[in-house]
């Protein structure tokens, strides 16, 4: 077994499931390991890089080492690695890609070539994934009760501020046409509680949308990163897959919708918050309309193990 270089102290009062991502939350690697499938003989120009630690940062070992090497980076917390032309790319929380370079003289170290999207939040989970032969950055837009949703309450304190004085001006204006039927009141309250209710069901998290960017080399003088970002609204006849093994993109097929996303229930550090465990948030993207089914009718619960694709 290699070992890591950052190594954090285990604290007793949190259980060993609780703390696994602590550990290896994902690997890439740059070609199969075994030169064939039926032989013993390794491949030793095989990378693997991994996204480890308490920190989420990066590293990266070849077979034959007998230790994992850090990878100098600009941030923490990445998200997602992927092998795509040759090299490997990651993405850290905010949305800033980097790619990964082994031969500086300085060491290994990870270069930023395209910035965090303009509208992003770190609370959006960020994949990269190979598509027709381009590489995309999807983030994953969630709400619920363990989101933070201050600004749509804003927003809505905003407009009953504004129908509040709409309505006062109204009765001043027209108190020649005496009370407002009663009836209509009753409506509003009992619309108003159908509402809480439905707050009430609303899950801790769930899935909202998608947004994909293709990342393409950006000539431009004056320009400080080697590749801009560039809105997709459509794949075509390919289907995104994403969740906590890497993300890949499949022609459409019989069984396989087209210009969708299909994504499992990743958010792994929520899971022990979840009745049951995690497994619920999963589902399909439609690019063209914007709307989400199921796909899986029944349930899939842990709070240890996330739901992975099989392809």
């Amino acid at each position: 077994m290699l070992t890591f270089p950052d190594q954090y102290e285990y604290d007793e009062t949190f259980k060993p499931q609780e703390v696994w991502d602590f550990f290896v939350r994902k690997i890439a690697m740059s070609s199969n390991p075994r030169k064939e499938k039926s032989s013993h003989d390794y491949n030793e120009d095989c990378t693997i890089v991994a996204i480890y630690g308490e920190f989420a940062i990066l590293a990266f070992t070849k077979l034959g080492d007998t230790v994992w090497t850090n990878i100098s980076v600009h941030s923490r917390v990445y998200q997602d690695i992927i092998f795509y032309n040759g090299k490997f790319y990651a993405v850290d929380v905010h949305g800033v890609v980097v790619v990964c370079d082994f031969d500086d003289a300085n060491g290994p170290k990870a270069t930023v070539i395209a910035p965090a999207p303009v509208e992003t939040s770190d609370l959006y989970q960020k994949y990269l994934v190979e598509s027709s032969g381009h590489l995309l950055l999807v983030s994953r837009l969630r709400k619920g009760l363990l989101f933070d949703d201050d600004d749509d309450d804003e927003d809505d304190d905003v407009e009953e501020e504004d129908d509040v004085n709409d309505e006062e001006e109204g009765d001043d204006n027209e108190d020649d046409k005496g009370d407002v039927d009663g009836d209509d009141n009753v409506d509003e309250v009992e619309d108003a509680e159908d509402i809480d209710k439905e707050e009430e069901k609303k899950a801790r998290y769930y899935t909202t949308g998608f947004s994909v960017l293709r990342l393409d080399e950006c000539h431009e003088e004056g320009n400080n990163y080697a590749y801009r970002l560039t809105e997709v609204t459509s794949l075509g006849d390919q289907a995104l897959f994403l969740g906590s093994n890497v993300s890949t993109s499949i022609a459409s097929s019989e069984c396989i919708k087209p210009n969708c996303i299909y994504f499992t229930d990743d958010n792994c550090e929520l899971y022990f918050n979840e009745p049951g465990g995690g497994g619920h948030d999963m589902g399909i993207f439609n690019m063209e309309d914007g709307t989400i089914q199921l796909n899986y009718a029944g349930e899939s619960r842990s709070y240890i193990s996330p739901p992975l694709w099989c392809i």
